[in-house]
């Protein structure tokens, strides 16, 4: 495959800031000390405008403690909506921290509230155990919105690649057990189907290979039968019915390897009634909006701030 004639100009020089994913043992640990090694510090994120404070889910009968970061536009009084955002790394790797320098934008230029959770990794743990750790989240914080300036009744979620796949599953599970309602989920090329599709002639060659993404399923997925996951808790595109979740909007660049299923998905949310708004980005990879200064990333960027105020205000889709 040599598909580096199809990426966006403005978008090739980021290509050499991702490291290769090697998610086999003992590539993995490697990854995530070099992640940890660039994760940006607290004190790097002080600015003037968003507070950012970390709190804790306490520990459960159904979990242990787990760690959110807060992300406040200073100086607006009231509740807030909230964007509860769920961090990337193919299920394996990442953390919220590593998602404060974007999350701090989305703060400032939405006006909301963004929640980022520290849920489990795997392979320590699989199946759908990181679904249930971002719901305990969800679920904690619409219980003490008051108490952090958050208007329960505004409440999206989303996020990035195996975040992105941890919302879809998590707007399932909101749905089947009825607990708050969502007023959308924003899923950023997720990563949605643990049957790879690494046969397209022109998606997957960077940053986020066929490979790696078989790889990193089968941690997650661990002694799981995923092929009875017909609610879509461990992979959100094996669920049966798609009727009734949050609206969607779906975002993916047209050479990242999850093109085909992240649209096969929102035919399939279409079909079951489910307002949902596809962007497909041409020339773009998997991350491709690493390349801050693109224009590609700008549209991008501004697509997700647009959708999410019409959303807020009760005017989006």
């Amino acid at each position: 495959m040599d598909t580096r004639h199809l990426v966006d100009p403005e978008l090739l020089p980021a290509l050499a800031l991702f490291p290769p994913f090697d998610i086999a043992e003992p590539g993995l640990e490697n990854l995530r000390s070099m992640m940890d090694g660039l994760a940006p510090t607290p004190e790097s994120l002080v600015c003037d405008d968003i507070a950012l404070q970390r709190i804790t889910v306490p520990a459960s009968p159904a979990g242990p403690e787990l760690g959110i970061i807060l992300h406040r536009p200073v100086g607006q009084t009231g509740s807030l909506p909230l964007y509860f955002h769920i961090h990337g790394g193919g299920f394996v790797l990442g953390s919220a921290i590593m998602s404060s320098p974007a999350n701090i934008v989305l703060a400032r230029e939405v006006g909301c509230v963004v929640a980022s959770v520290d849920y489990r990794l795997s392979p320590e743990v699989t199946g759908q155990q990181p679904v249930e750790d971002c719901y305990r989240a969800l679920c904690w914080l619409a219980g003490n919105a008051q108490s952090h300036g958050i208007d329960p009744s505004r409440i999206a979620i989303g996020g990035e690649s195996a975040g992105g796949g941890l919302a879809a599953s998590l707007a399932l599970m909101v749905r089947d057990r009825g607990t708050i309602a969502l007023a959308m989920q924003m899923l950023i090329c997720p990563m949605l189907d643990d049957r790879t599709q690494g046969d397209h002639p022109h998606c997957g060659e960077f940053v986020w290979t066929a490979e790696a993404n078989a790889a990193a399923w089968a941690l997650r997925i661990g002694n799981e039968d995923v092929v009875q996951d017909r609610r879509g808790y461990i992979a959100a595109a094996r669920a049966d019915d798609l009727q009734g979740v949050a609206p969607a909007y779906i975002a993916v660049g047209s050479l990242d390897l999850f093109l085909e299923e992240d649209i096969a998905y929102a035919r399939r949310l279409a079909r079951a009634g489910v307002p949902v708004d596809l962007h497909v980005y041409a020339g773009g990879y998997h991350g491709f909006e690493l390349a801050a200064d693109a224009s590609a990333t700008r549209r991008t960027m501004e697509d997700r701030f647009s959708v999410l105020r019409r959303t807020f205000q009760g005017d989006g889709s």
